[in-house]
């Protein structure tokens, strides 16, 4: 009965992929592995799309788990490879590849003659996610070193400012077209790529790139939610480095970021504790995301004041607020402080309750068809494709 069970949740998950509904097959196959944790295709399957929306380190968790179970099954080392290639780590990579194919996971053709490394790659996964993976987590290291040339200047900090969110747009559209595949005009896509907050954190990193004014807080949520990537690739292909700050890490830093106790933490697998810290990650993202809205309120008594990026981003703020429970969760926490000590006058309170009312008819969400009350541009778009 509970094997039955986990196929029709495993064929459920099959179906959700065909329909390019990546979130929700991941989910489907995480309940028939809640179901039936001995079979190897379900870790095959949630690895595959793991490695599709580009999250490596879950996929290569799945992969390693449907490798211990069918250890001599060649989609396995095929799902194991695609992580590795995720992850910008070669060598494990062709060690992957190459027990795949003597799997029998290339054509024979390919097994038996001798060919070459970069031909018998182009018969396995595709060398173009190869490329693209190794061009992302560039980025993502530039973005890491030009936010600490900003910190700590060394030569013009606006420069450093620029080419870090440069440099985290980058990363953003990678990820778009690996997750979505390349642009098309339908109501479908354009629901995929509103909901995907990788598409609002480039709309930001544009906005605050040509804002003509550094700001180190505009950095921190494109830092936060690039720099596990960075650290990872780090740890994984450079084992000395791993060795000396592994221990630290894991026992001090990650478990009070996540706020998590150290021995729970030490419990937890690879991809919980991916989860965690990405849960938790973007988490302080949202909070200084509407902290960033509020310093440019702020900014209007400043000579560096600017309308048209205080608008731009609030329209992004209303765009986050539709689609990210972190941010409704920050603003709702902003909400009953503000509440708390508006209280305290009537005349306050009446005011705050007129702007809490306004605030809050700009971001229902529309029914379908309707477009949202003032919606326009990508905030037009989003009421466009009635999230729910």
């Amino acid at each position: 009965m509970v094997v039955a069970e986990a196929e029709r949740e495993k064929e459920r998950g099959n179906s959700l992929l065909r329909e390019g509904k990546k979130d929700e097959a991941a989910e489907a196959y995480s309940a028939a592995i809640e179901l039936d944790g001995s079979n190897h295709v379900y870790f095959s399957n949630r690895a595959h799309v793991y490695n599709l929306l580009g999250d490596f380190p879950s996929a290569l968790a799945d992969a390693n788990r449907c490798v211990e179970l069918k250890p001599d099954w060649a989609k396995g080392y095929n799902r194991l490879a695609m992580a590795f290639q995720g992850l910008g780590d070669q060598k494990k990579y062709e060690d992957a590849l190459a027990k795949w194919r003597e799997l029998g996971g290339a054509p024979a053709a390919t097994r038996s003659s001798g060919t070459s490394a970069a031909s018998a790659t182009a018969s396995g996964p595709s060398s173009l996610p190869d490329m693209l993976s190794k061009v992302q987590l560039g980025l993502r290291v530039f973005l890491v070193l030009n936010f600490a040339l900003y910190v700590f200047p060394l030569t013009s900090s606006y420069g450093a400012f620029q080419r870090a969110l440069f440099s985290a747009c980058g990363v953003y559209m990678i990820h778009l077209y690996r997750v979505h595949g390349r642009p098309v005009r339908t109501q479908a896509y354009a629901q995929r790529i509103v909901t995907d907050y990788r598409s609002h954190y480039a709309m930001a990193a544009m906005l605050f790139a040509f804002s003509g004014s550094g700001r180190l807080i505009a950095l921190m949520p494109h830092l936060l939610s690039e720099i596990g990537y960075v650290a990872d690739y780090v740890l994984t292909a450079q084992p000395q480095i791993a060795a000396q700050l592994a221990p630290p890490l894991n026992t001090h830093v990650l478990p009070r970021f996540t706020q998590t106790p150290p021995e729970q933490w030490a419990s937890l697998d690879l991809r919980s504790k991916w989860q965690r810290y990405n849960q938790v990650s973007m988490h302080y993202a949202a909070s200084l995301e509407v902290a960033i809205g509020l310093g440019l309120i702020v900014e209007l008594v400043t000579p560096s004041r600017s309308f048209l990026v205080l608008f731009a981003y609030w329209h992004f703020l209303r765009i986050r607020y539709m689609v990210s429970d972190d941010i409704k969760q920050t603003f709702r926490a902003l909400d009953t402080k503000i509440a708390s000590y508006a209280s305290r006058n009537a005349t306050a309170m009446n005011l705050y309750g007129k702007i809490r009312t306004f605030a809050g008819s700009m971001v229902q969400m529309p029914s379908q068809g309707q477009p949202a009350p003032g919606a326009g541009g990508l905030a037009g778009l989003a009421s466009r494709c009635t999230i729910s």
